[in-house]
């Protein structure tokens, strides 16, 4: 696959300037729809973009990655997904779980419906039951 970049800046006002991303190295994107933007969340950084949750999600899987509605503000990039806990619902993009690790919840009533999706796309994932 063709590894795309997006422009992003590292503050919410823009102030930083541009900065490219690589597209693998996003966990998730959540809506800030108040200022009509994203915040772009990588294993160490935030970064902000314009634009709707649903705009991304268009762009981004029709760009041949795979991320998924997880939450009504939530977009998850199912390659960088490492564990999935059955009991709390979250994804985590890290094996070990450490105070700084990256995690967000699926929506209780989409889990058991992206779950078998989830481990189709990604089948190294850990399930934590």
């Amino acid at each position: 696959m063709k590894i795309y970049m997006l422009t992003v800046t590292r503050d919410a006002d823009g102030k930083s300037g541009l900065f490219n991303i690589a597209c693998k190295k996003i966990f998730y994107i959540e809506s800030d729809s108040e200022k009509k933007r994203v915040i772009v969340h990588t294993h160490n950084e935030e970064y902000y973009m314009m634009g709707t949750l649903k705009y991304w999600s268009v762009v981004l899987n029709a760009s041949g990655y795979k991320f998924l509605s997880a939450d009504r503000n939530i977009l998850v990039n199912i390659g960088s997904i490492k564990v999935l806990n059955r009991m709390t619902k979250e994804v985590l993009f890290e094996i070990e779980l450490m105070k700084r690790t990256k995690k967000c919840v699926i929506a209780f009533y989409k889990y058991e419906k992206y779950e078998r999706f989830i481990i189709d796309i990604n089948p190294d994932i850990v399930i934590v039951k």
